[in-house]
């Protein structure tokens, strides 16, 4: 059994937070930093290497697309201004915090990634840890 301790504002596993995104509004993470500080601001996006090959539901790829609201991608980059359903996605996605992320406030936290290694193993893990929402207000 592995058990972790978690402290806020941290990656959950070291290493995971090596490299940030910058301050976006639905962007996908691109090199050097998706900065588009407008309502729904979005960037092209670039694939991420991760660092070995995944096999996700028979199709094998060794990089994703890192997108601000909250999951990753392996077809192509996701920008929406707002959730939608998932019935209505054919993205290859895998979304933990599936959210209206807003990153453009200072106080926001940005999302984060990195290679490491646990329980052994190689691993590739995205943070959204204290990131912002979209206030519709």
């Amino acid at each position: 059994m592995v058990f972790a301790s978690v402290s806020f504002g941290d990656a959950i596993v070291p290493g995971f937070d090596a490299t940030g995104d910058g301050r976006n509004d639905d962007g996908t993470y691109t090199l050097g930093g998706c900065n588009n500080d407008s309502p729904g601001g979005t960037c092209a996006g670039t694939l991420v290497p991760i660092g070995f090959d995944v096999n996700f539901f028979g199709v094998t790829t060794d990089s994703l697309y890192i997108n601000t609201n909250g999951n990753v991608t392996f077809d192509f980059s996701l920008f929406s201004p707002d959730p939608f359903p998932l019935i209505d996605s054919f993205n290859q996605m895998i979304a933990p915090f599936f959210a209206d992320v807003d990153t453009r406030n200072p106080a926001s936290g940005a999302v984060t990634f990195g290679n490491g290694t646990f329980d052994g193993r190689d691993a590739f893990g995205v943070n959204w840890i204290d990131v912002g929402y979209f206030d519709i207000k």
